[in-house]
């Protein structure tokens, strides 16, 4: 009988235990009453949620916790409609530590996941609370969520066990995003000094979405980061061409070879004297010494007409 009684208390420690235990946010989590609970980036409806893929959110951004539980149904005598009408609240502490601030959050359902007339129904909802931006509260949000029953006096229905996410520099909302380069090309090249150069290079995330905020392309011309004009932001498997335009004040007003680089890929962007633009032109008739225009072929052929009638008319008259 000690024995048994020893086994009995030795499972209510397990469980007792147990229910201290943060849940991973990245899990679904079931609680008792049937309670579920999922951390989540975006909720869309009902069991149509995107998970979040782990337990850190950037600093500034918004938990979003996808809820469910089965209430007892009342009926709507305008629509003769069976609802369900739960309250999830959020209750938990956050940075700084310690001893930890408390906050709370909330959300009330009376979706119906069906439309018969059942006593009982599922519903859902979503609880958002916001991660500061201050980087002195990064750190842990430990919380657990109550649903109750709002046709039943407010009758608790079950509690999630506790769940942890953190708030981190440098987290992202998306699986980080990978981008890689491909099809780097200069034109001209060789170029000349004085004259701009045109960098294009090709772009392809086989990441996630990160953050879903504009990121910048570097380019590295010898050595020292240049900054792209443009920004790019690239859902995972999509690609983008990405241009640069340099000129003297990147590429120096020297001739010579400038090495550039943007990723893994890196070129020579080769740099030549200007042609001067003061001389004249080789082509057509070269004027004299003297600087004067020459004498146009035509004065010189109606001169020698004109001499050739008067000797005519000269031999007339003798």
């Amino acid at each position: 009988m000690v024995t048994k009684y020893r086994t009995i208390i030795f499972s209510l420690g397990i469980l007792l235990l147990m229910a201290q235990i943060p849940a991973a946010a990245s899990d679904r989590i079931v609680g008792d009453g049937g309670v579920v609970a999922v951390v989540c980036t975006d909720v869309y409806g009902y069991k149509n949620y995107s998970a979040h893929y782990n337990d850190h959110f950037p600093l500034g951004s918004t938990v979003k916790i996808y809820v469910e539980a089965s209430g007892t149904t009342s009926r709507d005598l305008n629509t003769d409609e069976y609802k369900p009408s739960i309250s999830f609240e959020l209750v938990g502490t956050k940075p700084p530590y310690p001893p930890g601030q408390s906050f709370t959050a909330s959300a009330s359902s009376s979706y119906m996941t069906n439309d018969d007339k059942s006593q009982t129904k599922r519903t859902y909802a979503t609880i958002s609370f916001g991660i500061s931006s201050d980087e002195d509260l990064q750190g842990e949000y430990r919380f657990r969520i109550t649903a109750k029953d709002n046709n039943a006096g407010g009758r608790v229905i079950g509690r999630t066990p506790y769940i942890t996410v953190y708030a981190e520099k440098g987290a992202t909302l998306y699986p980080p995003t990978n981008y890689q380069y491909s099809d780097l090309t200069i034109d001209p090249n060789p170029s000349t000094v004085g004259s701009s150069v045109t960098v294009k290079v090709n772009v392809t995330n086989l990441g996630g979405k990160g953050n879903w905020k504009d990121e910048k392309v570097y380019l590295m011309v010898d050595g020292t980061e240049v900054e792209s004009t443009s920004t790019i932001r690239l859902d995972h498997g999509e690609e983008a061409e990405v241009t640069f335009t340099l000129n003297d004040e990147t590429l120096g007003n020297e001739p010579g070879n400038t090495t550039i680089r943007i990723g893994e890929l890196e070129d020579v962007v080769i740099r030549e004297e200007g042609i001067s633009g003061s001389g004249s032109s080789s082509s057509g008739s070269t004027s004299g010494s003297s600087g004067q225009t020459p004498a146009q072929p035509g004065f010189e052929i109606f001169g020698a007409i004109l001499i050739l009638l008067i000797l005519t008319r000269s031999i007339r008259h003798l």
